[in-house]
């Protein structure tokens, strides 16, 4: 906070935005904070939009027009407290302005002020959220997810972030208290002592964990289960398969004609789709050589522009007297 003693009520006014807040009724989503640092009373005041003229509006209604001109005013260094606009309405009002130094929020009073509104909106907003929300409490029996509070360690290269959010199934046996309650897990048969608030439904914990789990849903282990049978019918079926047989028979002579292994209509078509392929390339290289070669190029007419065969060179001469 600035090294200042307030002697008055009023006589120094600091300046900040909350933002943002879930739209109201009336369009507003921000409240412009305005506190006295004497007597610590805050004005709260709507706002659509954060602008040098709503600010200048709300600062003569709220303060000047209720209690009077301040001496000093304590703002943030948004680009709104800063504009040239609100300057020069400071500078006619005969009033002071002091910036807080960047990322020091300790020197600006409204910023407690702003952690309680924060608070205040939160619970109000919960409250809607909640009309439909069904309390649910565990029972001895039920099968429950246990939150998992880890923390990082560096050598070893854990991030906490990263880790499980739950573990489980576990398997609630007894109830310490009200809202404690010992639960064992269900396959290390390890019992641990947790407040009912850290514990979900089976069936939820999977939807709430958002960074994942160590479960995995039933669905994807049966859709496993059977892509993998699949496969080992599919491999089954390739390894017990019997090779082609040639086909043998005898014709009229008693001579032993022998009839080639039937080809797969795999290999047929790779066998035709190489044959397309050598074809066109053969045909592309014949028509680069030709373009290439100035000799075979002739104009639509097949003659030169004054209607005579284009002159062969000499070189071109001598390879076919050569010849």
């Amino acid at each position: 906070m600035l090294t200042q003693v307030p002697e008055e009520p009023w006589a120094t006014v600091c300046a900040d935005f909350v933002r943002p807040l879930p739209r109201s009724k009336h369009g507003n989503q921000m409240l412009l904070v305005l506190i006295d640092r004497f007597s610590k009373w805050t004005e709260l005041v709507p706002l659509r939009t954060a602008t040098a003229e709503t600010l200048q509006k709300a600062f003569k209604e709220r303060i000047i027009a209720r209690f009077g001109v301040p001496k000093v005013v304590i703002t943030e260094n948004g680009v709104q407290f800063a504009s040239r606009a609100f300057k020069k309405f400071l500078h006619d009002m005969g009033i002071k302005q002091q910036f807080k130094a960047p990322y020091t929020p300790q020197e600006n009073p409204t910023e407690r002020a702003n952690r309680t509104v924060k608070k205040k909106a939160a619970q109000d907003q919960a409250r809607h959220y909640n009309l439909r929300r069904r309390q649910w409490n565990p029972r001895v029996g039920d099968v429950v997810w246990a939150k998992e509070h880890h923390l990082s360690e560096a050598a070893v290269v854990f991030a906490a972030k990263l880790a499980p959010r739950y573990d489980g199934p576990y398997q609630v046996v007894d109830f310490v208290s009200p809202v404690i309650c010992k639960i064992r897990h269900q396959r290390s048969k390890k019992e641990r002592t947790v407040h009912i608030s850290d514990l979900k439904q089976q069936e939820k914990a999977h939807e709430a964990d958002e960074d994942g789990d160590t479960g995995r849903s039933q669905a994807v282990e049966e859709k496993e289960r059977e892509i993998g049978q699949t496969e080992d019918i599919s491999f089954n079926r390739q390894a017990n398969a019997e090779p082609p047989v040639s086909k043998t028979a005898w014709d009229s002579s008693n001579r032993l004609i022998v009839s080639p292994k039937p080809e797969s209509t795999e290999h047929a078509t790779n066998e035709q789709g190489l044959r397309h392929a050598s074809t066109h390339l053969s045909q592309r290289r014949i028509k680069d050589r030709d373009c290439e070669n100035p000799f075979n190029r002739q104009d639509k007419a097949g003659v030169n522009g004054k209607g005579m065969p284009k002159p062969e060179s000499t070189e071109h001469a001598a390879n076919e007297q050569g010849l």
